[in-house]
């Protein structure tokens, strides 16, 4: 198995805070900050996982509400525990930025 690699963190995000355009459509894996997720936090970071077809309606109107996860601290696993099954992970390095 071979899973795509960066040099550094940074490379993982296209754009962040003042960087975001307004404009663009939401996609999978944006990342939002102070969401309130019913049943699992009053306000905080959230990551969209809904798939694109399934957040959009008629038109490609977003729906009004969109499948996402929160988003939380947990510590370094290390690159080689990734090859062995973590499943309920996904790495955001750096998210809040340097």
């Amino acid at each position: 198995m071979s899973l795509e690699t960066f040099q550094a963190a940074d490379e993982l995000y296209l754009a962040r805070g003042n960087e975001v355009n307004p404009s663009r459509p939401i996609f999978t894996g944006d990342v939002f900050d102070s969401i309130a997720i019913p049943g699992v936090q009053e306000r905080g970071i959230a990551v969209v996982i809904a798939h694109p077809c399934s957040m959009r309606g008629r038109g490609g109107e977003l729906k009004s509400h969109v499948l996402v996860a929160g988003v939380t601290e947990h510590d370094p696993i290390g690159a080689n525990a990734w090859t062995h099954g973590v499943f309920d992970l996904a790495p955001l390095e750096n998210l809040i930025g340097t």
